[in-house]
């Protein structure tokens, strides 16, 4: 499955959900069949974002996590005190000594 345009196509399903409770919405060049399959494909749409979208931010809060553990470990090697690194990178003193 490609999904390229997520964003595009994110705003444009937006502009569904506001509307009230037993509004019609217009969708034109869709089969019958597409037609009949959009709300399930909309939603699962918005369910795969939503993956998507948490996998992006546990990967961004990862990435914090590293920097502040390689910083940690380089303010140890330089001689920075210990008590400075934890109050910095607010990693426990018993984490840093086991950098």
């Amino acid at each position: 499955m490609t999904m390229t345009h997520l964003q595009a196509f994110d705003d444009e399903t937006k502009s569904f959900e506001k509307d009230k409770p037993g509004d019609k919405m217009t969708v034109t060049g869709f089969t019958e069949s597409e037609l009949k399959n959009f709300p399930s494909s909309l939603h699962n749409f918005h369910g795969l974002k939503d993956i998507l979208d948490t996998a992006r931010e546990d990967g961004r809060q990862e990435g914090l996590w590293e920097v502040r553990r390689e910083t940690a470990r380089a303010a140890k090697e330089a001689g920075i005190p210990i008590e400075m690194i934890a109050q910095a990178t607010h990693f426990s003193i018993e984490a840093i000594h086991r950098l």
